[in-house]
């Protein structure tokens, strides 16, 4: 009897580890062909090569150079003729030659949403950058030099940041109203080294060596933390009313460190030193406060009347500043 119980028990045993055993050793069937594991092109660098010029970018999009490319005689190097599009020049420079045309350039009309970004443009026969019809765009990281004409053009509402602009032979950065130009350097140009419109804001930025104002402008601008040096004319000049110039520096200029034509601006805690003028306001209704003037060399202040002015302070060789009026201007 307990013979044919092992013996059942055995049988039973045997079954379930049949069962088990295939159950872990699951579809016995062979998988088919292994599919492709690679990305395309388009997933590795979702952007369009560029890597030849003359090149007309049509559609939205991003774009990118793979090499430096030299410019062809009488063409512009890459034409723009679409908002949304962003120009990557990948470290490489776009460089022009003899009588070209411009180096990049939006068509007529107006463009939104242009990036233009990372590379040099140079030599070209005309603007190095031409963009003064791009609303809402970005310019960085750029060095546009030894242009024929302007080195860099832009419209309204942009973002010009980190470029060097340097050598051309018109305005070095040239723009409309209401841009912002941050940590930029103007230099050695044959007109201003920045010329704007309307209600643009310029902040930590150099302007030195151009052959005309360092930084001109209109109405409403602000202008703080920059330096100009050695330019040609004034170094920072508006030509109409209602700007701030703040905290900046301004030396070695033909005419005045800084100039104000017309009303309603505010000159404040500026240091002007070896130029003509220090601080030279036409017009009246400024208010003019917490400046220092040294060493220019027709007068330290040329202030029209009617402006509110702090009290000009002459400290002199070695004096202790004692006047009280937390106001005043200084001249030495």
């Amino acid at each position: 009897m307990k013979t044919a119980k092992r013996t059942i028990t055995g049988i039973i045993m045997a079954a379930v580890v049949l069962v088990v055993g295939s159950a872990w050793a699951g579809d016995l069937t062979p998988p088919g062909a292994p599919g492709a594991t690679m990305k395309t092109l388009d997933e590795v660098e979702p952007r369009t090569p560029i890597s030849g010029i003359p090149y007309t970018i049509s559609t939205p999009g991003s774009y990118y150079l793979t090499t430096n490319l030299a410019g062809v005689a009488g063409q512009v190097g890459i034409t723009i003729t679409a908002d949304g599009v962003a120009l990557d020049l990948n470290g490489y420079i776009l460089e022009g030659v003899t009588n070209s045309s411009f180096g990049i350039r939006l068509s007529s009309g107006l463009w939104d949403n242009i990036s233009i970004r990372n590379g040099s443009v140079c030599g070209w026969g005309s603007d190095g950058i031409n963009a003064a019809n791009a609303h809402n765009s970005l310019f960085m990281n750029l060095m546009v030099c030894s242009n024929s004409s302007r080195g860099l053009s832009i419209g309204d509402g942009c973002v010009v940041k980190e470029c060097i602009v340097q050598k051309n032979g018109n305005e070095g950065i040239l723009g409309g109203s209401q841009n912002l130009i941050v940590d930029c350097i103007s230099r050695n140009n044959g007109y201003d080294g920045i010329n704007m419109q309307n209600r643009n804001t310029i902040r930590n930025c150099r302007s030195d060596s151009n052959g005309g104002d360092g930084m001109q402008m209109y109405a409403g601008n602000t202008v703080e933390d920059c330096t100009s040096d050695s330019n040609g004319g004034y170094g920072i000049c508006t030509l109409q009313s209602s700007c701030c110039f703040v905290r900046n520096t301004c030396s070695g200029h033909s005419y005045a460190g800084i100039y104000v034509e017309g009303g309603y601006s505010r000159v404040e805690e500026n240091h002007c030193f070896q130029n003509a003028t220090g601080i030279d306001i036409s017009d009246g209704n400024n208010i003019v406060i917490k400046n220092s003037c040294a060493g220019n060399t027709t007068t330290n202040y040329s202030i029209a009347a009617g402006n509110v002015i702090g009290e000009i302070v002459n400290a002199v060789g070695g004096a202790v500043v004692s006047n009280a009026n937390s106001w005043a201007n200084f001249s030495f």
